[in-house]
């Protein structure tokens, strides 16, 4: 029996949304000072609270999944099938254990899910039992564009195993032709990726892998804190 689904209200737009969610109202985003030219922050966000559950150590990231089998998608979960888990990592918030497709297939019965998906009924008691996790992050590729201007989008959700309510969740879409976006990009390619620093403003106009990276890594700054 499918007894188990996600669903948020949370809607898909391109940085300048605002913000709606399934359960509280907006919370607002950040910004960043200093900095010489306007740069957009990812709006389209919600947190069941400011701050995680001491319980959530461990969290299962599922493999990257996509609504459709248009190849623009599928070759964008191969370029970015790692990122999700390293910034994850990098957070420190806890601790991220990937679930690989073939055990996700295995144990659930697909070897990658979204959340607005039906789910089976016993979803969440495998994932634990393969993992041990207290979590399970769900990524989904929305948007892929791999030459310039480049775009990439994401909907994922943070969902207690425990409890099954969304602790956190997104739905973004990151457009490569808008300059208050590639303004963020070169701003974290200066603090992060300092091995292509010296490049200018090529890499994160070109490169699908590192400005990936770049949306990934803005998506996850807005997680609850430890």
């Amino acid at each position: 029996m499918m007894s188990v689904r996600l669903k948020s209200r949370l809607q898909p737009r391109v940085w300048t949304i605002a913000l709606l969610c399934l359960l509280t109202p907006a919370m607002g985003c950040r910004s960043l000072p200093g900095l010489s030219r306007p740069m957009e922050k990812p709006d389209n966000i919600y947190s069941a609270a400011p701050v995680l559950p001491e319980t959530i150590r461990r969290v299962a990231v599922l493999p990257i999944a996509s609504s459709s089998s248009d190849p623009s998608l599928l070759d964008g979960r191969e370029k970015l099938g790692s990122t999700v888990l390293s910034e994850l990592a990098k957070t420190g918030k806890f601790e991220p254990v990937l679930l690989e497709p073939n055990v996700c297939r295995a144990r659930t019965g697909q070897a990658a899910w979204t959340a607005e998906e039906w789910l089976p009924h016993h979803f969440f008691t495998a994932v634990q039992e393969a993992t041990g996790c207290d979590a399970v992050l769900f990524a989904q590729l929305t948007v892929f564009k791999g030459h310039a201007p480049l775009a990439v989008g994401w909907r994922m959700k943070l969902v207690d195993v425990r409890t099954q309510t969304v602790l956190w969740a997104c739905d973004e879409v990151f457009d490569g032709g808008k300059e208050a976006v590639l303004e963020g990009a070169h701003r974290y390619q200066q603090e992060h990726l300092h091995h292509v620093a010296t490049d200018g403003r090529w890499a994160m106009r070109n490169s699908p892998q590192l400005f990936g990276q770049f949306t990934v890594a803005q998506l996850l700054e807005t997680l609850p804190q430890r």
